[in-house]
């Protein structure tokens, strides 16, 4: 999954504007000091009314984390990939908790969930 983000940073750096971006499952490996680079270089890549579809994994105090969690995962809290967008049309924001058995271990994540529009006074 790194390697995958790394080239859609790639792409979106070297190329010119995109109606959609859309990010499933990977900006839990987005080390917190990159953050504001990252989704300021997201933003500007993004076309007038685009919209910016994101989600990650959130940490919570009641949730563990399951043996074979991704050693690489870095931490998000609640409500901080939307702060990043406070400056957009927020068309959509939750925080959900789901089931989970990947490797085998029934666990539970939480993930916010952010669909995000550029208006011509955030350019």
């Amino acid at each position: 999954w790194t390697l995958i983000f790394l080239l859609l940073i790639y792409l979106i750096s070297s190329l010119k504007l995109f109606d959609i971006l859309f990010c499933s499952e990977v900006l839990h490996f987005v080390p917190p000091e990159k953050r504001a680079e990252i989704f300021d270089n997201f933003k500007k890549h993004t076309a007038l009314n685009g919209i910016n579809a994101f989600n990650v994994f959130v940490s919570k105090p009641f949730l563990s984390r399951p043996d074979d969690a991704e050693k690489n995962r870095q931490i998000w809290h609640s409500g901080e990939l939307f702060t990043l967008y406070h400056d957009w049309i927020i068309n959509s924001c939750s925080e959900i908790i789901f089931d989970c058995n990947s490797g085998g271990t029934p666990h539970k994540h939480c993930m916010d969930i952010l669909f995000a529009q550029k208006t011509g006074e955030n350019i």
